[in-house]
């Protein structure tokens, strides 16, 4: 059985207040039990790993896929 986090272990892991982890919830994968929002650890660091995805610096000396399909040819 997964122990899920609470809205306070999720505001504290992020430096966030309680009541934006609330408001964001459903962005981030959260489910309502009993009325009190929980959320799945391994949901938690999907979202984590898509934001760095998204946000990481692009490396300069890549390919673009144009440029790697024309050196392919």
């Amino acid at each position: 059985m997964t122990a899920y986090m609470t809205p306070q272990d999720l505001a504290h892991r992020w430096s966030r207040r309680v009541e934006w982890v609330q408001q964001n919830a459903p962005r981030f994968g959260g489910i309502k039990i009993g009325g009190y929002w929980r959320f799945d650890p391994a949901d938690v660091e999907a979202y984590e790993a898509r934001q760095k995805a998204m946000y990481a610096p692009a490396d300069p000396l890549a390919l673009s896929p144009l440029s790697a399909k024309r050196q392919a040819s």
